[in-house]
């Protein structure tokens, strides 16, 4: 054996074998990063500094007079109580039909003929529900009553509710604001999950770091677009609120 011989490469020649586990490491770990990093900013300053708009939307109903149900399931849902203290806020959606129509006496009118007769229908239907519902959270139906109670500890730190009702529904108190978890606006931590994904899957197919930035960027504007579309016409359809009327 020659004692002049060496097992070792020289680093120059050396070249490390393509790894596509080490690719997607890297990707997720930096994706990661930069996700938990937006998401500090957020709850440590822009949310407590600049705007909380969970919080606004909270306070604009209360300034507005107007409680929401949101149902995510058909027995469970989150109610925010914006009843105001002053009884009266603006005017209803009743008010608002009057007001249209001696608009329509003294000048062009808003809402075309051939919707009147629907939109004169939905005024009915809103009336009704909201009638109901208002009745309902005054404890005015006996038969479907309900009581307030805060979470348990446990209750609040797994987000389940232990207690099932049998005789009357129950309404637990929510600092928490967790109603966000039905909007997509609060869904942020399954919308990075599925762009970290997206944008791994785009990369080691194409082997593109700036392709799969852009494509990731792409597919969230238009799942954007197609949750704004839909969701407006939800809105519409289940508060029977005239789509024209939404901000």
């Amino acid at each position: 054996m020659d004692s002049s011989s060496s097992l070792s490469r020289s680093p120059p020649s050396y070249i490390a074998p393509y790894s596509r586990i080490l690719r997607y490491a890297v990707s997720t770990a930096l994706w990661l990063v930069i996700g938990i990093i937006q998401i500090v900013f957020f709850a440590v300053f822009y949310e407590r500094f600049i705007e909380d708009k969970i919080r606004q939307f909270v306070d604009l109903c209360c300034m507005s007079n107007i409680s929401v149900f949101l149902l995510s399931h058909k027995c469970f849902g989150y109610y925010i109580h914006g009843r105001s203290v002053h009884g009266h806020a603006d005017t209803n959606m009743e008010e608002m039909n009057l007001n249209l129509k001696r608009e329509a006496k003294n000048g062009p009118a808003r809402l075309l003929s051939s919707s009147a007769s629907t939109f004169e229908q939905s005024i009915k239907a809103y009336h009704t529900m909201n009638k109901f519902l208002g009745s309902f959270i005054d404890h005015v139906h006996k038969e479907m009553d309900y009581f307030i109670k805060d979470k348990l500890l446990l209750e609040r730190i797994l987000g389940v509710e232990f207690m099932e009702p049998m005789e009357k529904s129950i309404f637990y108190n929510d600092e928490g604001y967790s109603f966000s978890s039905v909007l997509y606006y609060g869904n942020e931590a399954t919308l990075l999950i599925y762009d970290l994904l997206f944008f791994c899957v785009v990369d080691l197919a194409c082997q593109n770091f700036i392709l799969a930035a852009f494509l990731t960027y792409l597919q969230q504007e238009i799942f954007r677009f197609i949750r704004n579309t839909i969701g407006q016409k939800n809105l519409a359809s289940k508060t029977l609120v005239d789509q024209r009327f939404l901000i």
